[in-house]
């Protein structure tokens, strides 16, 4: 299976490539989401997006709910499951 990546501008503008985990809806809210993953270190990130302008405006800003729901998406993610968020 071939593996994603997006291009992450960090906030002092550097840029960083990042590997596509997961993409999903999150089923109470209707957020699409993302799961990513640096390359260089090994720590994950989420965020939410418009699919009408791709990954290009990301937005990690979450209620308490959808961060629950994300954390049980990861792990199931993580375990090496499937989950239909």
């Amino acid at each position: 299976m071939d593996k994603d990546y997006i291009t992450i501008t960090k906030t002092d503008g550097t840029m960083e490539k990042m590997e596509v985990v997961a993409t999903f809806r999150l089923e109470e809210s209707g957020k699409k989401c993302i799961i990513y993953k640096s390359l260089n270190q090994d720590k994950y990130y989420a965020a939410s997006y418009d699919d009408e302008v791709d990954y290009s405006n990301l937005d990690t800003n979450f209620t308490d709910e959808e961060k629950e729901q994300l954390n049980k998406v990861f792990n199931v993610i993580k375990n090496g499951g499937e989950v239909d968020a």
